[in-house]
């Protein structure tokens, strides 16, 4: 009886060292397994331009959080790149791989307003932290409505249009504005807007030419501006726009006082093209702006890029995850709850200048509220407006071709 029992403890001690050699591995492993984000950009397609800048801000993040020995004690961050294309249906079926088949509860990107809205719907039923980077219409922030676990770091299309106006104020004053735009929900939704806002601040609309973004020929639409009396032409529509709109206008013989382009980006080498020159931008962001923050930014994406940021989609990413992850290390977990109120309560400055999320007209969490004017000036996008932050002064009225 006396070995009976001298086996059973043997037995039973036997099992707890073996049950603590295995907790201990496994307790490890927890510590190791990386906090996995999902990122849908566009890749490819008409805005892949904007899309792989913003993959590169996001490896510059992710170079600075290792570098700083990760998140919550040495926890690595994995990132799933999918590339949505800027399509809808592509970038909904991006979002459930992400969810169903890599498990992330926190997504990030996104540029058009049409993919935001597509997106709306089963990101609802999954309810992930979204940080959401771009999609500036009006209809994404009523599709996402007071989702608690949306943040919208890019200005609401209001902010964009009130931003140009006073810029627009500051450069040349109120005036005549003809406004091209493209027929899909970015461009449409920003028509009443311009009323709503443009017009109370002195200036008149008088006219709105619909286009078909990526159009190869605009030229009907530039010949219809060129006869009709205005001052500012402004054109909403995508990076793949840009350089049509610029080279067509030169062959009409189209010089407005200021053109202003409203687009998501600008294609790679604009600034090289010789009709790109006094062009002019409303965008969050340039490499020129003189703040430490910018310059720190240039310094890291050069050094893990080979090359300086060309548009503000790099830099939105870059603040875009590096306010994510110091949200996670403030949380102390990946509770979703402890992290979205560390998110609610938290206060950066970045590149972009301070960020805190804040009530809109519907979203509790919106991010950034301002845009700048920035003019291509000898091939280099200058800050013109709002003066405390630009770096040279706006080129206006623009000469006409002839006088080049």
């Amino acid at each position: 009886m006396k070995k009976f029992w001298v086996a059973v403890l043997s037995i039973v001690c036997m099992l707890t060292l073996l049950a603590g050699c295995a907790g201990e591995p496994g307790e490890q492993g927890a510590e190791e397994e990386p906090v996995k984000i999902g990122i849908i950009i566009p890749l490819s397609g008409p805005s892949a331009d904007s899309g792989q800048q913003m993959r590169n801000g996001y490896l510059t993040a992710l170079n600075e959080i290792e570098a700083n020995g990760w998140i919550l004690g040495g926890k690595k961050i994995e990132l799933i790149f999918e590339d949505g294309k800027g399509d809808p249906a592509t970038s909904v079926a991006a979002l459930e791989k992400l969810i169903t088949r890599d498990n992330t509860e926190i997504i990030l990107g996104t540029i058009s307003s049409t993919v935001d809205v597509a997106l709306a719907e089963p990101m609802s039923r999954y309810e992930p932290i979204f940080g959401c980077t771009g999609g500036a219409s009006v209809s994404v922030e009523e599709a996402f409505g007071d989702a608690k676990w949306f943040f919208h770091y890019h200005p609401w299309e209001y902010d964009n249009v009130r931003s140009l106006g006073e810029a627009l104020i500051e450069v040349g004053g109120p005036g005549k504005l003809l406004l091209a735009y493209e027929d899909g929900i970015f461009g449409t939704s920003n028509v009443e807007m311009f009323k709503e806002i443009l017009v109370p601040q002195g200036f008149e609309l008088v006219k709105s030419l619909p286009f078909k973004s990526g159009r190869a020929d605009l030229s009907s639409v530039l010949t219809q501006a060129k006869n009709i009396e205005h001052d500012y032409f402004i054109w909403i529509g995508y990076p793949a726009d840009a350089t049509t709109m610029a080279t067509q206008m030169k062959e009409v013989d189209y010089s407005p006082k200021l053109t202003v382009g409203y687009t998501p980006g600008w294609p790679d080498g604009f600034g090289d093209l010789p009709e790109g020159e006094y062009m002019t931008a409303l965008g969050m962001w340039s490499p020129t702006v003189p703040t430490p923050e910018t310059e720190k930014f240039v310094e890291d994406y050069t050094a893990v890029v080979g090359q300086p940021p060309k548009t503000y989609w790099a830099v939105m990413a870059y603040v875009n995850l590096i306010t994510m992850a110091d949200a996670i290390n403030e949380a102390g977990s990946t509770d979703k709850d402890a992290i979205i109120t560390a998110l609610e309560n938290g206060s950066w400055d970045t590149p972009l200048g301070n960020l805190q999320f804040h009530q809109s007209r519907v979203s509790p969490h919106a991010g950034f509220d301002y845009q700048v004017l920035m003019q291509w000036q000898d091939g280099k996008q200058e800050v013109v407006a709002p003066g405390e932050l630009a770096t040279s002064e706006p080129v206006f009225p623009v000469p006409a071709w002839n006088e080049r």
